[in-house]
């Protein structure tokens, strides 16, 4: 599968197939209001289930996958974009950072995976 950033509103979801040819077909949009149109990063996490994106007002999303549904909403800060980035260790991890255009004020959060029986969720863990 492919997630693409589409500038217009929000994330394309394609499923690669080869038979009969080589080829991407769209199987779904995971929706987020675009205020600027600069390309934001976008991931699966690392078993493939969730989809996880930044946007330009300061919030990461994530979704389910297989039906488009958004999970959690993760607020950084609304001044200006926001950037992130999912790694896997011992524990799974988004980060995100927001730099404010016309100062030099700079923030860093990290969110770690908290298990619950119903459901995963990710927690701010302050650095």
């Amino acid at each position: 599968m492919l997630l693409v950033w589409n500038l217009q509103d929000g994330v394309d979801v394609y499923h690669f197939t080869n038979l009969p040819a080589n080829r991407f077909t769209s199987i779904r949009k995971l929706r987020v209001k675009i205020r600027t149109n600069h390309p934001n990063q976008v991931v699966f996490d690392s078993h493939g289930k969730l989809a996880i994106g930044g946007s330009d007002n300061g919030e990461v999303y994530l979704w389910k996958v297989d039906s488009g549904e958004r999970v959690q909403t993760l607020t950084h800060g609304r001044e200006t974009p926001l950037k992130y980035h999912y790694s896997q260790s011992s524990k799974h991890l988004i980060t995100s950072g927001l730099s404010q255009i016309h100062s030099n004020k700079v923030a860093i959060k990290v969110w770690v995976l908290t298990v619950t029986k119903e459901t995963d969720v990710f927690a701010l863990f302050e650095l």
